[in-house]
Order: C-alpha cells, then structure tokens, then sequence
C-alpha cells in the first residue's frame, strides 16, 4: 500500500497526517507532496499528528497552519525536527510529543528542541521510545545534551520513559535547575539504583513541585536494583515505582 493521508477531524480542531500501515511508535512517513497540500491549506487546527520526512517538516515549519496547534505529535528525521524547532509559527504549542524517526536523535537536534525560544510556551514534553535500539528518541550524548541545556521556562511535565539513561545522567536529572519547575517526571523503565535513590531523596525538598514521579525498573537496575522505600518515604504518593503501573 502506498502513502497515503489519514484526516480525522475532531470537532474541527484535530488532524493527523502520516503514511500507510504506521508500526510502533505510530510512525510511517506522509508523501511530501501531501505534507506540502497541508501546508498550503487555510485549515488551524488546535491539535495535529505529523509524520513526515525532513522536507515535509520544513515545509510545514514555513506554514500558518502551526498557528493555532496547542498539541503536536511528531514524527520525522534530524534535519526537519531542527526545522520545526526553529519555526516561528509554534506560539500557542503547549504540549510536544516526538518520536525520532531511524533512530536516536542527533545531539544538535536535542538542543534545538529543549532550548528553542520558539518553544517557550512548551508545557509538556514527551520523547518517545520503545523497547528496542531502533526505537529510541534519544540516547548517550544526545540524553546528556538535554540534560545540560533544556530551557523551557514553561515546562512542567517531561516524559522520558524507556530511554537508556546510565545511572550518572539520571542523578544528573534530579540535581538539574530545571527539575525544581517540575510538577510531573516520567522516567518509566530506566535504571534504578542506590545511588540514583539518594540523588532523588536528597532533592525532595527542592522538588517540591512534583506531583508525579515514575521511576526504575530498567537498563542498570530494575525492581531489584534498589529497595525504593526511601523514595516512598520521601516522596509519598507522589513516587510511582514502574514495575507496578
């Protein structure tokens, strides 16, 4: 079967747009030509799913038809994700979900999406993976990157569950700045250890925003790397052990 593209209209403020027989995550590239057919339309929707290739990406980046999106999912190569992130057109985006399309992304991508000023009214963040190398969103350098320069003043939800984060990047994300303005933290199926443990208690106080956080159980550690009874004392109802979700 050959691309195609799926229109689902909710209420008049939902579209998706992707290609034929989409598998885990959800993404199957849209032709170019119909992401250009999009691009150039009057359509404004407050929702939109986009899976399509660097040039549909940057086509879409150009257009007015972002104007509008408070929710974006995304699905594309380095080269257009970078264009979206510079594209002057994302003011009212609150929330952006992106799924690498080949595999991990590059560092210079990561830092362009975590630290656009075009982006600055991003509330949650999502980047997604799967279970396999294939389908990671980030990984190695590129989850330190985020790590090191994520600046997104209005961030309160970041989602990044089932990336490979070692133990050191993951001590690294409880000390961050930018953890205190969080209010949920998704670290589904990551490494759990006695050292990551203590990294997260000694922060409770400063974390203090946090209503939500998902930990262990992955890479490094798992449900018997760690006793997380120091995080359920620390953290209350508020700390999800993953195993149990």
């Amino acid at each position: 079967m050959g691309p195609f593209i799926l229109l689902i209209a909710l209420g008049g403020s939902s579209l998706s747009i992707q290609g034929a027989e989409p598998s885990y995550p959800e993404c199957s590239l849209a032709a170019d030509r119909d992401v250009a057919r999009l691009a150039r339309s009057s359509v404004r929707p407050e929702v939109l799913a986009v899976s399509a290739s660097d040039r549909g990406l940057r086509s879409l980046a150009r257009s007015r038809v972002l104007r509008e999106v408070r929710s974006l999912r995304v699905c594309g190569d380095d080269a257009g994700l970078r264009a979206l992130a510079r594209s002057r057109h994302l003011g009212a985006l609150e929330e952006l979900t992106v799924v690498a399309w080949g595999g991990p992304l590059e560092v210079d991508t990561v830092i362009a999406l975590v630290s656009s000023p075009r982006l600055r009214g991003v509330r949650a963040l999502h980047l997604v993976s799967g279970d396999s190398e294939a389908e990671k969103t980030i990984a190695g350098d590129a989850a330190t990157a985020l790590i090191e320069h994520l600046a997104l003043p209005a961030l309160r939800e970041l989602d990044l569950s089932w990336t490979y984060l070692t133990e050191a990047q993951l001590i690294a994300i409880a000390r961050a700045p930018w953890t205190a303005q969080l209010e949920r933290l998704d670290l589904v199926y990551t490494a759990l250890s006695p050292a990551i443990g203590d990294a997260f208690v000694a922060e409770r106080t400063r974390l203090a925003s946090l209503t939500w956080l998902s930990l262990g159980y992955g890479v490094g550690g798992g449900s018997g790397g760690d006793d997380p009874a120091r995080l359920e004392a620390a953290y209350g109802t508020v700390f999800h052990r993953s195993w149990d979700e």
